[in-house]
């Protein structure tokens, strides 16, 4: 009984960077695949994200107002190809609701003869802090059944948006759709120059060019921000 608890003890110290190396030895010498390694790593290192590392900024939200007729509604769904979006009413920070591309077409579909409005069918938005850890975020997302969560600010703001896809590119990489350009957001252009979309995370630039560009003092989480830091 003795020696059972001991080794439950330390089974119990065994901490995320003794897996992370493991991980990684196992990658080094071939024991673990490449797919696999990144897998796993992707897995371990969405426990120390947080939404706003990993949201679609506001200022690339495609966001509806509130007394948009149903031709304007239409021709933003043929433009961007999103099954769902933030309706606002006073501002971008004002969101009231979120669209849902199915309950648009089942109202169309009804009736097209009638004018469709949206504050009779979009969805009750939900609305998550920006330092919300992204393991917790998924599990609310998937207590409340949605898939677009609304990311507010320190302010009280709308910081940006985050769906289930953005979580699970997390892990899995990006994941290109019919809708999406397969342009890598970060490109080797030659010996030391990279072409980065703004966007990108500093942590994520930094990984895939082996330099630590994190500043824990700075309040950037993108490559956008370390350049108007700079």
């Amino acid at each position: 009984e003795v020696l059972g608890a001991e080794l439950d003890s330390e089974r119990a110290q065994v901490t995320e960077e003794d897996i992370e190396e493991l991980v990684r030895l196992g990658s080094a010498d071939g024991s673990i695949d490449p797919e696999a390694s990144e897998l796993l790593t992707g897995v371990l290192e969405l426990d120390e994200k947080v939404a706003r590392e990993i949201m679609v900024p506001r200022t690339d939200v495609r966001a509806l107002h509130v007394d948009s007729n149903t031709q304007g509604v239409l021709e933003v769904v043929r433009d961007t190809g999103f099954s769902r979006y933030p309706v606002y009413d006073d501002g971008i920070d004002d969101v009231v609701g979120v669209l849902y591309l199915k309950d648009l077409l089942a109202s169309v579909l009804e009736d097209s003869s009638l004018e469709m409005h949206l504050r009779d069918i979009m969805r009750k938005p939900l609305i998550y802090p920006e330092n919300i850890a992204v393991p917790d975020l998924l599990v609310a997302m998937k207590k409340e059944r949605t898939h677009l969560g609304i990311i507010a600010s320190e302010y009280g703001g709308v910081a940006g948006i985050v769906t289930l896809e953005d979580i699970v590119e997390e892990v899995f990489g990006d994941i290109y759709d019919e809708h999406d350009t397969e342009t890598a957001p970060i490109r080797a252009m030659g010996e030391g120059v990279w072409l980065v979309d703004g966007v990108v995370t500093v942590s994520d630039l930094g990984d895939t060019i082996g330099v630590d560009l994190e500043n824990e003092e700075e309040d950037y989480e993108t490559v956008a921000g370390l350049l108007m830091k700079a």
